[in-house]
């Protein structure tokens, strides 16, 4: 996959966890952003992992 193509998927999935986030925990924007900020910090993981995780989660 080329550079471009993985930078586009991965923050796809940052957006789409943002938008769930917000739909199903009543978060804002900015509030959700914040919070895969800091799950990737405090998990040592990409945004993008974090993100991918999210909705893995979700759709179980």
């Amino acid at each position: 996959m080329q550079k471009h193509q993985k930078h586009s998927k991965q923050s796809q999935a940052v957006e789409r966890a943002k938008q769930l986030l917000m739909k199903r925990r009543g978060m804002t924007e900015p509030e959700a952003h914040r919070y895969l900020q800091q799950q990737a910090m405090d998990r040592r993981m990409p945004k993008a992992e974090v993100a991918l995780s999210i909705l893995r989660d979700y759709r179980s």
